[in-house]
């Protein structure tokens, strides 16, 4: 997987090709930037969909992405929840429909410093 990353501290393993079940692990920093959450909804969307290369904008949709669909979306979900240690619930979910809008509902939940 390849994304670019004008940030150092977040670059990391991504899943290798010969290993599929290998999965990026990160840690939770309760001073993330939107540029550090970006890159890492980015990182995630880009393994649940299997691409090599993602370019995510905060006005990008779903709909810029073939297989973003439904269940795709449910497993972006799950990834982001499961590496930040928190849940989404129906409601915050249901109403993002851009990425700077799943952006801002990340940076609402990180812990304070």
């Amino acid at each position: 997987m390849s994304i670019t990353s004008t940030r150092s501290p977040l670059v990391l393993k991504a899943r290798e090709r010969n290993n599929p079940q290998q999965q990026t692990i990160l840690t939770w920093s309760p001073d993330m930037t939107r540029t550090e959450i970006l890159e890492r909804v980015t990182r995630h969307l880009g393994e649940v969909l299997d691409l090599e290369d993602v370019k995510l904008t905060e006005s990008s949709t779903a709909d810029d992405f073939e297989d973003w669909d439904s269940v795709n979306h449910v497993r972006l979900l799950i990834r982001i929840e499961q590496d930040l240690g928190f849940q989404f619930n129906t409601d915050e979910v249901g109403m993002v429909e851009t990425v700077g809008q799943l952006v801002d509902l990340i940076a609402a939940k990180q812990p304070k410093s």
